[in-house]
């Protein structure tokens, strides 16, 4: 349900209007440099079982512009991000990753041809169950957000 304890907060996901914004804290003692975020959204119908994290299934909401560096007890805020456009209820996911704490969903990324290695994890590349994978990764947060 949508106050599942797995489920981001307001703090963390914050919808404004047809958007979302996305706070990065940064937990460690180092900075942590080139965050990128990046947002899916996937349609939820009432009484449907939660469908499973497949990032070819997702609609993908873009990145936000450019990365930051985060630093340790100074929250980020990225976005905005567009939400869905049509009427409904949606699962929003939002994926923080930098080279330094990929997420486990973060997959393999070429940039002219030189191979920067993402986790590997098969819930990169495998669908997966969202409790699961959010649960299991500070780097990722969930939404359930209600487009009228």
């Amino acid at each position: 349900g949508a106050t599942a304890k797995w489920f981001a907060t307001n703090a963390a996901m914050r919808q404004q209007g047809g958007q979302m914004f996305v706070t990065v804290n940064n937990r460690g003692r180092q900075m942590a440099a080139g965050v990128t975020v990046a947002l899916w959204s996937h349609k939820w119908p009432q009484g449907a079982a939660p469908p499973l994290w497949d990032r070819t299934q997702w609609n993908a909401s873009g990145s936000a512009p450019g990365p930051q560096d985060v630093y340790p007890g100074q929250p980020a805020t990225f976005g905005p991000f567009a939400l869905p456009t049509g009427p409904g209820r949606y699962l929003v996911l939002a994926e923080a990753t930098c080279d330094a704490d990929r997420a486990n969903t973060d997959p393999l990324t070429v940039l002219s041809g030189n191979t920067i290695s993402g986790t590997g994890l098969p819930c990169s590349r495998l669908p997966t169950p969202l409790r699961d994978l959010v649960a299991g990764d500070n780097n990722l947060g969930l939404r359930l957000v209600q487009i009228p």
